[in-house]
């Protein structure tokens, strides 16, 4: 006589493989769920929709310049043609400067960029191309008359390259800085290591 699986048996036996798999998560972090709450808070403000809208309107306007005659005949380009996001992603396969050159360049110019790797270039390094970002910038209170000198600021150096006049770029940047400073009364402090005023614009 064949012997017939009972199948609360079976029922047992699933529940036990399904307790072995799923393991307590424990409790959330309180801490996390206090930070989350203050982010909602912000994000469903005025003046952060505001901020948001001229980050992305900074991003256009520097992408826009980017793609003038007088940068594209250096070899500079933008990837894709313009942005939809808080970044422009620059090429500069087709350029004299590289990543390296090009981020070390605006750095003495005293505007933080950083090497990022463009779709379809084979060098995996982030050799042949920068970014920059416009969130920190729309945070100072940059709005489009800051970010078209931003822009202007970008193009004439990337455009001139090792003949960039990185003393007069320099002087600009330095003067939309001071002009929005990161904090009330930052340019009262005294700064620990004297270096770190080479980057007024990140």
């Amino acid at each position: 006589m064949p012997v017939r699986a009972d199948p609360r048996q079976a029922g047992v036996r699933q529940s036990d493989q399904l307790r072995g798999i799923s393991r307590p998560a424990g409790r959330p972090l309180l801490q996390a769920v206090a930070a989350k709450a203050v982010t909602f808070k912000i994000a469903s403000t005025p003046e952060f929709a505001e901020r948001q809208r001229r980050t992305l309107s900074g991003a256009r306007i520097i992408a826009e310049r980017l793609l003038a005659g007088d940068v594209a005949t250096a070899g500079v380009s933008v990837v894709s043609g313009g942005t939809d996001v808080h970044l422009v992603l620059v090429d500069l396969r087709d350029s004299p400067l590289d990543g390296k050159m090009a981020e070390d360049l605006l750095h003495d110019v005293g505007i933080t960029v950083n090497r990022n790797a463009v779709p379809t270039t084979p060098a995996p390094d982030g050799d042949l191309r920068a970014a920059g970002g416009t969130s920190a910038l729309a945070t100072r209170g940059f709005g489009d008359a800051e970010f078209t000198e931003v822009a202007d600021i970008i193009a004439t150096a990337l455009a001139a390259g090792a003949s960039a006049d990185v003393a007069a770029l320099r002087q600009r940047v330095t003067r939309l800085a001071r002009e929005f400073p990161l904090y009330e009364g930052l340019e009262d402090w005294k700064l620990v290591d004297s270096s770190d005023s080479t980057h007024p614009i990140s």
